[in-house]
């Protein structure tokens, strides 16, 4: 498992393969979790706020800390410079329950598949058929989230909408 500072220096490197393997394996670590609100999603860095808030969407542990901070959450989500911080964090707000702000997480997940479809499209045919797959993929994953915060299905079974 990379220690905190080394996933920071592979976010600030913009390197997400590596990281995209290791948040599952520190997602549900305590110290990690608590990293995320206090630092990371307080960082002056857009991949570390990215990181920050990856963490939280995919943690199963310390719900409370969710919900004293659902408001700074959807506060990145309306707010964060970077497009993909304001992604993820209406991620994080499907997976823990959007509470108020289901309408908002419906608007900005519609708007995130979108801009995936339409990058997918573009990039087809310059990057190849493997990066329009690796993007539908990805498409796919908002299309699901979009679903289950429309139908207010439960995403994880903790799930509040």
């Amino acid at each position: 498992m990379m220690e905190i500072d080394e996933l920071v220096k592979l976010a600030k490197e913009d390197d997400w393969d590596k990281i995209d393997v290791e948040i599952p394996t520190v997602c549900n670590v305590p110290e990690y979790v608590q990293w995320s609100y206090d630092e990371g999603i307080e960082d002056d860095d857009g991949n570390v706020r990215d990181l920050g808030v990856s963490i939280i969407e995919k943690t199963t542990i310390l719900e409370e800390l969710f919900e004293d901070n659902r408001d700074r959450i959807y506060a990145l989500m309306q707010n964060d410079e970077n497009v993909y911080v304001r992604y993820r964090a209406a991620f994080a707000l499907v997976a823990h329950g959007p509470g108020d702000y289901r309408d908002d997480v419906i608007k900005t997940l519609k708007e995130a598949e979108n801009t995936i479809r339409f990058l997918s499209n573009h990039l087809a045919g310059r990057m190849g058929e493997a990066a329009l797959s690796d993007m539908e993929m990805k498409a796919d994953d908002w299309a699901e989230a979009i679903a289950k915060a429309e139908g207010g299905e439960d995403v994880k079974s903790r799930t509040k909408m």
